[in-house]
């Protein structure tokens, strides 16, 4: 049964690259019952939780980033890990593709759980909810700070700090590499 899931999961994710817009109308079914798979793998089906991490990121990535984030808040509200971590994870690529102006009116609901997130006992799942605080700063520069500085403790906010400041070098050094010759 584990190959003929795999195989449905590889199925699935081509289906979603090479028609997105199948799933327009229930993505949120198919991203609940992709949940569910993954809630339920175990340690000997990493391969699996692999696959349907992909998968959920793949539907997710077709479909409008406001309406993915509103699938995942949710999840990042009310799950433990390691499902909490991979929502986390991609709730973070989401905010990325989301204008700056509406990245803001995701904020009250998404943050919550990302900060509870920090406090998680697993270190991926912490590890997880840092990269996306940083990645809402990177965003949002400083207007992020307010939102930062209300939920984190001061240790969390120096952390994530810590790793704001590490971004913006290694962007400012990728910045500065000259373009490669093709």
């Amino acid at each position: 049964p584990q190959g003929v899931r795999d195989t449905a999961l590889l199925c699935l994710q081509e289906l979603v690259a090479g028609q997105p817009g199948f799933f327009r109308d229930f993505a949120e079914v198919v991203a609940s019952k992709l949940f569910d798979l993954y809630r339920g793998c175990n340690q000997a089906e990493r391969h699996t939780a692999s696959m349907v991490d992909r998968t959920v990121e793949r539907l997710l990535g077709s479909i409008e980033p406001g309406r993915a984030i509103e699938i995942l808040v949710p999840v990042i509200n009310t799950e433990g890990a390691p499902l909490l971590q991979m929502a986390t994870r991609i709730l973070s690529r989401m905010l990325q593709r989301v204008p700056q102006d509406e990245v803001f009116g995701h904020l009250d609901s998404a943050l919550p759980g990302v900060v509870a997130a920090f406090s998680n006992p697993h270190p991926d799942v912490r590890k997880a909810a840092v990269f996306c605080l940083v990645d809402v700063y990177m965003t949002l520069g400083e207007k992020a700070m307010p939102y930062l500085m209300k939920d984190l403790t001061p240790s969390q906010l120096r952390l994530v700090t810590i790793y704001i400041s590490r971004q913006q070098k290694e962007r400012e050094e990728e910045d500065a590499q000259p373009p490669s010759a093709a």
